[in-house]
C-alpha cells in the first residue's frame, strides 16, 4: 500500500494573523538551562563545562495556533454545533485513526488559476476526469 502525506507545512503567514515562532536552543544553551533547572528545582549544582563539550540537549520551541498547518478537524474551529453525531463538532483526538488510512483518489486542481476559491464546477469537472 502506498501512503501519501497530505499535511501542509507549518506556515501561517498566508492566512493567519498570529505568527508561528520557532526558537532553537543550542546544546550549549540546553546544558546551561538544565544546570539552572536542576539547581532551582532539586538543589543540585553542576557546572555545564563538566559535560562533554559543555553540551547536553537541544530544544526546539514552537508557538503556533490551532489553525496552523493541516487540521482535519476544521469544523470544530468554527462553532460549537454540528449537523452530525451528537451535534458537537469532533476534534482530531475524537476521530478514528483508520479514517485517515484508507483507499483514496487524487483530485488535481493545479490547473485552476490561483489564488482562487474552487467552484462546484471545478470539482465536478475533476471528478468526471
Amino acid at each position: 500500500m502506498r501512503l501519501i502525506d497530505l499535511s501542509s507545512a507549518i506556515d501561517a503567514s498566508r492566512w493567519e494573523p498570529e505568527p508561528v515562532s520557532h526558537e532553537i536552543v543550542t546544546p550549549a544553551e540546553g546544558a546551561a538551562h538544565m544546570a539552572k533547572e536542576m539547581r532551582d528545582h532539586f538543589g543540585l549544582d553542576f557546572d555545564p563545562a563538566e559535560l562533554p563539550d559543555g553540551e547536553l540537549l537541544s530544544i526546539d520551541n514552537l508557538s503556533l495556533n490551532s489553525h496552523t498547518g493541516t487540521h482535519i478537524d476544521a469544523p470544530s474551529h468554527y462553532g460549537s454545533r454540528a449537523g452530525y453525531g451528537d451535534g458537537r463538532p469532533r476534534t482530531i483526538d475524537e476521530m478514528p485513526l483508520d479514517w485517515f488510512h484508507r483507499p483514496a483518489f487524487v483530485l488535481d486542481f493545479s490547473g485552476v488559476p490561483g489564488p482562487a476559491t474552487l467552484t462546484a464546477d471545478d470539482i465536478a469537472k475533476e471528478l468526471a476526469r
